[in-house]
């Protein structure tokens, strides 16, 4: 098993960030050596150094566009022609039944969704007016700009906690300067409302010894180190207890305000609680978007009602 993966991990690094290795790790599979083959391809392949400066891009200018978006596995078109705009500093919720294509919109929104073998991606998706599936357009860059985090917490289990959370300076954008490092692992962590819990464990333990709560902010700190415009959430929530799901929230609704955030939810509480629009898939299309106030409170569409108050789903 492992020998095929390794040899398949290689080749999409190359050219791939980091978030793969999430992607693996969300699919279940065992890392083990798959971090140090990303390592070396990554230092066989870059061209200089940045500093953790040169990753600011001053944030969305404007919100994120999505046009005659459709997404297919092979021949299986799985998103047809969905259009929206996403908001800037707010946060969209993305609900639907379970098969309606929502965690593929949310991957096709930060070129996730073609690192999968035979998907593919037509339509635009358009932050700061630019096409992210242009010709030209680096994924690697688009997937700094546009963190995810999965629905499974994913600590790495050899490292600590401090080279978790610096894991995509240090591999994904080349990031060496140790002080700079710390900073931006105090930075990230402050933000994700960690700190506090890990400070004096930070070079000691791994991300495997915290609590499930502690786990996914750990990630929410990992993706807040590169210095995003958006994150993305895929069910952050789905595993966690009511605790620290509102914990989990509330670190949401404090990070819009420099954040645009993109939260796929099957809890319809949660979505009415922590998001400011609301868009409604079915059968992989857009049935209604808007405001959540009004989505939950007087949706213009029926299947949009009935999914809403349980009639299905």
């Amino acid at each position: 098993m492992y020998k095929p993966l390794c040899e398949s991990f290689c080749v999409i690094m190359i050219s791939q960030c980091y978030h793969t290795i999430l992607s693996f790790l969300d699919k279940g599979y065992v890392m083990s050596s798959l971090e140090e083959t990303y390592r070396s391809v990554c230092a066989e392949n870059r061209a200089h150094t940045p500093q953790i400066s040169e990753l600011m891009s001053g944030g969305l200018q404007s919100g994120i566009t999505v046009k005659n978006l459709n997404a297919y596995f092979g021949e299986k078109q799985v998103l047809n022609d969905v259009n929206l705009y996403i908001e800037k500093d707010k946060i969209t919720a993305i609900i639907g039944p379970s098969g309606c294509g929502k965690s593929t919109f949310l991957r096709c929104l930060n070129r996730m969704h073609e690192v999968v073998r035979g998907a593919k991606v037509t339509g635009e998706v358009l932050l700061d007016d630019k096409d992210i599936y242009a010709k030209g357009v680096d994924p690697v860059d688009i997937r700094r700009r546009i963190g995810i985090v999965f629905q499974k917490a994913q600590p790495f289990p050899m490292m600590t906690i401090y080279d978790d959370v610096t894991t995509g300076l240090r591999l994904g954008c080349g990031v060496k300067d140790k002080k700079a490092l710390m900073r931006a692992a105090e930075k990230s962590l402050k933000k994700a409302a960690l700190w506090d819990e890990v400070e004096n464990v930070l070079y000691k333990k791994s991300g495997m010894s915290l609590s499930g709560g502690q786990q996914q902010r750990l990630c929410i700190a990992r993706a807040l180190a590169v210095e995003p415009d958006v994150i993305l959430f895929d069910e952050p929530c789905s595993a966690l207890d009511p605790i620290s799901t509102s914990k989990i929230e509330d670190l949401m609704i404090e990070l819009k305000e420099k954040y645009t955030l993109v939260i796929v939810t099957h809890n319809m509480q949660q979505a009415a609680r922590v998001s400011d629009y609301t868009a409604f898939f079915l059968y992989g299309k857009l049935i209604e978007f808007g405001e959540t106030e009004q989505i939950f409170k007087k949706p213009k569409e029926k299947s949009t009602e009935d999914y809403i108050v349980g009639r299905f789903g």
